[in-house]
């Protein structure tokens, strides 16, 4: 069945395929954390885990309430995902896209969402053998302070080969796009700027 998405501002149809298949995932719990500024401000929260030697980001899951602080809106919440390098070309994700307006927003993937069935390239550790995780606004509206912030139990799931430290060393099922809906899978500050249009 094709399946169609939204990626870069543009929707796109496409079969799913197989690459990209995960051996491990690793979980990380982001409760209380905050966005608060635009993307590689200092005041920004950045998240360093340690996935090991040669491993490799292949896929990735959400189970999250965000809550906004002031007029910040929902879908300017947005976590960039990349090695050490972090040169623009990991994973952008925004969970609440489409959701213009203030208040608490709770997102669920339904499961790992397979980058390589969504036309974006696997994401590989370099030499320090670790994933950054960047949580930022795409549109401030509280400079130096936080604009959203993580409830309870909120977790990102890193699907990948190779990771050190997961939860399980079996293959995961890898459902496709059509099992959650409209979601942002953003490959480039291009795509993230059709945010900051919005005012």
């Amino acid at each position: 069945m094709l399946m169609s998405y939204t990626i870069n501002g543009s929707t796109v149809v496409d079969p799913p395929d197989v690459e990209g298949v995960p051996d491990s995932i690793l979980s990380i719990d982001v409760t209380g954390v905050e966005h608060r500024d635009l993307e590689a401000d200092a005041d920004n929260t950045v998240l360093a885990e340690i996935l090991g030697p040669g491993a490799v980001m292949t896929g990735i899951g959400w189970d999250v309430t965000i809550t906004t602080q002031g007029d910040s809106w929902l879908s300017e919440s947005v976590v960039y995902f990349d090695g050490s390098d972090q040169d623009l070309a990991g994973l952008f994700l925004a969970p609440g896209v489409g959701e213009e307006f203030s208040g608490t927003g709770i997102y669920s993937s339904g499961g790992i969402i397979d980058l390589s069935d969504n036309a974006i390239p696997n994401i590989p550790v370099l030499a320090d053998e670790t994933l950054y995780l960047q949580f930022f606004e795409s549109f401030d509206d509280n400079v130096s302070a936080a604009d959203s912030v993580y409830g309870p139990t909120s977790t990102y799931d890193i699907a990948g080969i190779g990771i050190i430290g997961s939860l399980s060393g079996d293959a995961l099922p890898v459902p496709t796009l059509s099992t959650i809906g409209l979601i942002a899978l953003l490959t480039s500050l291009v795509g993230v700027g059709i945010f900051l249009l919005r005012r």
